[in-house]
């Protein structure tokens, strides 16, 4: 989904960038070093071009923040903002390093994910292509309009029908490819986010883990509370939950505490309440935010693993369903020929 909705680097491409990027930075490289590093290690194209315009913004005096953020194109909100944060609060390395785990663990899930959907993915695949070869032969057979049958005949109308099927996908793809660019399927995808069971739940645990993980790297950074909230929200990718926890800065403004500020969001469960309570009261609310990143990726990876069960079920079903029809259909039009004669 996100290379062919979005055209920011994947998951799997800023778990590498991070990491050698980090190691380098981390050795003692500059920065401009550090990123001609990573391009000569074999990243990818268009992490390659990137790295190489933020050097030479770089070079020509442009802040690492400001090179960073003119390639907000390729790479996502995240890394700029953790570049600034590490930039302004002189903790680029161990932001750098930080940054790199929590891609490697988001890489982790999402390939967990990918392996999967190989199994539902054949079955849909199978059910497919061989329902609708039954389908087509048992009509072609039961048709008394046809004479006799050339299997040869019959194979190259099949290919003629899923050359047809295949092209048919691939334009509502590219339809969906076009209106997703232009922001039209903003609401649509914002309701199934975060109303579709059990689509709702994974994307709110990934959403909280991203809005703790980014809330404890500026922490870290020394930002002021108020831009981490701000920032950390805008990270969770779901404007609902972005609105709920921007309820958040006001009290802050007045002097409340985090815990009292956060009373009122309705994204927080009641772990999030008292974990984040305890860290401010021990002043270890950087650690807390971080464990809870850790917590609410751990329950993503448990309701993908639940999401996926439902979905081979819905599928096994299908497949049965599909099945089912034929060995009804082809029976009963057969003895129904029968009896007609």
């Amino acid at each position: 989904m996100t290379v062919l909705f979005s055209s920011k680097l994947s998951i799997r491409e800023m778990a590498v960038v991070c990491r050698q990027l980090s190691t380098a930075y981390n050795a003692g490289l500059p920065i401009i070093s550090a990123l001609q590093l990573v391009v000569d290690r074999g990243a990818s194209i268009r992490a390659r071009r990137a790295l190489l315009t933020m050097a030479e913004l770089i070079r020509n005096g442009a802040t690492l923040a400001d090179a960073a953020r003119a390639q907000e194109a390729t790479f996502p909100d995240l890394f700029i903002v953790v570049l600034a944060a590490g930039e302004t609060g002189g903790k680029l390395g161990a932001l750098l390093n930080e940054l790199a785990d929590h891609y490697e663990e988001m890489a982790k899930i999402a390939r967990a994910a990918k392996v999967a959907m190989v199994y539902p993915g054949l079955q849909l695949l199978s059910a497919w292509y061989l329902g609708t070869f039954a389908l087509n032969i048992m009509k072609t057979i039961l048709d008394p309009s046809r004479g006799r049958i050339v299997f040869a005949d019959y194979l190259s109308s099949y290919a003629s029908f899923q050359i047809k099927s295949h092209l048919i996908a691939l334009a509502v793809i590219a339809v969906i490819f076009i209106l997703k660019r232009f922001g039209m399927l903003d609401s649509g995808i914002s309701i199934v986010k975060n109303h579709v069971w059990p689509i709702n739940q994974i994307s709110r645990e990934f959403s909280m883990a991203r809005f703790f993980q980014c809330f404890a790297l500026l922490l870290g950074a020394g930002i002021e509370i108020k831009q981490c909230i701000s920032r950390s929200a805008a990270l969770t990718l779901n404007r609902i939950m972005e609105r709920d926890l921007l309820q958040a800065i006001p009290f802050i403004v007045q002097g409340k505490t985090l815990a009292e500020a956060f009373a009122r969001c309705k994204s927080f469960t009641r772990v999030d309440h008292e974990m984040v309570g305890v860290g401010e009261l021990s002043g270890e609310l950087e650690a807390t935010c971080k464990k809870l990143s850790e917590y609410h990726l751990a329950e993503a990876s448990s309701a993908l693993k639940v999401g996926m069960r439902v979905m081979q079920v819905l599928i096994t079903l299908v497949v049965g369903a599909v099945i089912g029809y034929i060995v009804i259909s082809f029976y009963g039009r057969l003895y129904g020929s029968m009896l007609d004669l």
